[in-house]
């Protein structure tokens, strides 16, 4: 087995991958770009990742801020062993790759709420507002989805925060496998999580929220006085020119908590054109007293 690259194309190589820490938005193209660089340096069949390879043919392991994230697979027919520099060419090249999913590691933390995986406040304002820009730009629709767990306080304080905690985990896990994947999913703050909703207005936002106000009802409170049901209020309004990100957010928390004042558990509309009630029913609108 042997190799002919430079080092001036191994720093090429180098170069090409430290300049994905500007444009990469996941692991997949970091690892992608990865195996066609050592693929191109070495005199192999094959390059894989994978996470416990096999012995039959050498591997050199991806170590991303100090944790083993699985091993690079030299495949050649028949297996042989690499030699010494191309074990110095791959580690260039692993060490290159490996600092720039340690930024998108990074980059990622700072965005994503740390209790349920969704996105946190502040990268879900972040996205509203490219989601405005891009809906602005090519007039295409856009809703955005409040929603309040209803008396989750005392959720926590009867049976305590671990319990409150497991709650609120499990309400971002099916909101992120209920709604599309282009939809974003974020924590607002407390028991409050947004779901932005690109493309979706009218009708179709509706029913999207619609839908997880009854899946919403699958999840119940697990203590040791047994199963208790969760609810949740939902608002949804729908973005209009020229709006801005704060005054969208305030007309679905207006329709939320018209809902809250009306019983909870129902999904209430900024156009008050679609209220529906615990069953899924639309019920008649009247304006919600002051409080």
């Amino acid at each position: 087995m042997t190799t002919t690259i430079s080092l001036a194309q191994l720093m090429g190589g180098v170069r090409r991958l430290a300049a994905l820490a500007h444009s990469a938005r996941d692991e997949d193209t970091v690892l992608r770009a990865l195996r066609y660089e050592l693929h191109y340096a070495m005199d192999v069949d094959e390059v894989r990742f994978e996470n416990e390879p096999d012995r039959t043919w050498p591997s050199l392991p991806l170590i991303v801020d100090s944790r083993r994230r699985g091993a690079l697979v030299f495949v050649t027919h028949p297996p042989r062993p690499l030699t010494d520099i191309q074990i110095d060419i791959a580690a260039a090249l692993i060490e290159a790759a490996a600092a720039v999913l340690a930024l998108l590691e990074a980059r990622q933390a700072a965005r994503v709420d740390s209790l349920t995986g969704a996105l946190n406040h502040g990268a879900m304002l972040s996205r509203l507002e490219e989601e405005i820009d891009r809906a602005r730009r090519y007039r295409t629709g856009l809703a955005a989805l409040i929603i309040d767990l209803d008396d989750f306080k005392s959720i926590n304080d009867r049976w305590g925060h671990a319990t409150g905690d497991s709650v609120l985990r499990q309400v971002a896990s099916l909101l992120r496998s209920e709604f599309r994947a282009h939809d974003q999913v974020a924590r607002y703050g407390g028991d409050e999580f947004v779901v932005l909703l690109p493309h979706a207005i009218g009708p179709r936002a509706e029913i999207a929220a619609r839908r997880a106000l009854r899946r919403l009802r699958d999840i119940h409170v697990v203590t040791d006085e047994g199963r208790r049901p969760l609810s949740a209020s939902l608002g949804l309004a729908e973005w209009a020119e020229p709006e801005t990100p704060a005054e969208l957010l305030a007309k679905a928390d207006q329709a939320l908590l018209q809902g809250k004042r009306a019983g909870k558990d129902q999904l209430r509309t900024a156009t008050g054109e679609w209220p529906w009630d615990e069953s899924g029913a639309p019920v008649a609108t009247e304006p919600a007293s002051a409080h």
